[in-house]
């Protein structure tokens, strides 16, 4: 079986978490927490859609920057892919 040939990218978001305030609150950890899911579901539509889709996340990272965490991921698809049914 051949080795298959991947091709990569990076993609990122960022959360803007200065509404959130003092996320020690249970209200403004669940903002928190719907950022986090809308930005997942971007995601989800990203791999889906940009250059004909077929994307897998192979690592993600979350940084915090002064008031946005800033995610990053590692995309993969088996080169050509895209063109496949």
């Amino acid at each position: 079986m051949d080795t298959p040939i991947y091709e990569y990218m990076h993609h990122q978001d960022i959360i803007d978490i200065a509404e959130a305030g003092n996320l020690k609150t249970p209200q403004k950890a669940a903002a928190l927490v719907q950022r986090l899911g809308e930005s997942g579901n971007r995601l989800t539509d990203f791999l889906m859609d940009f250059e004909g889709g077929r994307f897998e996340v192979i690592s993600d990272s979350l940084l915090k920057h002064g008031d946005m965490l800033v995610i990053s991921y590692l995309l993969r698809r088996i080169a050509g892919q895209q063109n496949m049914p």
